[in-house]
């Protein structure tokens, strides 16, 4: 899906537009053929980070139980801003909980979020929707894998 960008188009319009998609596809997923009981989001970089923070800005409740969100420093120099902490939930299907340390890299120019980039442990919160097995990671073409 494409998404708004800032700066014509300040947060949250892109996490409220991936939001929208989402609720779309749920709503849509029986004619569509698809299984109404499961479906999975996920995003790749700028996507990733609109998966994440739509948790936090609209918390479904059917998928994640929020437990906390804690912000241990908080700095800023310019229109810089740097965010970190971590966050906890576990996961409704599963009961797995899981504590992730998290950091967002923020540009605030004339009062308003111009850059935003949050970064989190994605495989633990995958891990969390995981039941059984294991995953077999390899992260360069000449890197041996591991399994997770």
């Amino acid at each position: 899906m494409d998404y708004p960008l800032a700066a014509e188009h300040p947060l949250p319009a892109a996490p409220d537009d991936a939001l929208t998609a989402v609720a779309w596809a749920a709503d849509h997923a029986k004619a569509e053929s698809g299984d109404t009981g499961r479906l999975a989001i996920g995003g790749d970089s700028a996507g990733a980070n609109l998966v994440a923070a739509n948790q936090h800005l609209h918390p479904r409740g059917d998928l994640l139980d929020d437990q906390a969100f804690e912000i241990s420093d908080l700095f800023g120099s310019g229109e810089d801003v740097a965010v970190f902490g971590s966050f906890a939930y576990r996961s409704v299907s599963l009961g797995q909980a899981v504590r992730s340390p998290f950091c967002i890299h923020a540009k605030v120019k004339d009062g308003k979020i111009a850059f935003f980039q949050f970064m989190e442990d994605t495989f633990a919160t995958a891990r969390s929707f995981r039941s059984n097995g294991a995953w077999t990671i390899q992260t360069q073409p000449d890197v041996p894998t591991f399994e997770v």
